[in-house]
């Protein structure tokens, strides 16, 4: 009954440990963010930069909880980006197709 917890018939059992690892999702906010920085709206898309990149990290070393806030914070920031490039366009589009000319 000498040996590794593995052999069978050592009478040594090691139970399986399986641990929760959530699903990655900083980096799509991450590449996300660079897009609606570079294509919509530069002043709200390097915070969203900023946080999807810290987020990234927290991942990497393992604080979930951390990643998670940093994700959601990633995630605002990008949406707000859109959103203010979208109502920008729409505004400039309304102000000047009712002062151009006829």
């Amino acid at each position: 009954m000498n040996g590794t917890p593995h052999e069978p018939g050592s009478g040594l059992y090691s139970a399986a440990v399986t641990y929760y690892q959530p699903p990655r999702k900083a980096g799509l906010w991450l590449g996300l963010s660079i897009a609606a920085t570079l294509a919509c709206c530069l002043p709200l898309g390097i915070p969203a930069i900023v946080y999807a990149a810290k987020a990234m990290g927290e991942e990497s070393s393992g604080d979930y909880a951390e990643a998670e806030r940093l994700t959601a914070k990633a995630r605002s920031w990008t949406i707000a980006a859109v959103v203010a490039s979208v109502l920008f366009l729409f505004v400039g589009f309304c102000f000047f197709r009712t002062s151009a000319p006829s």
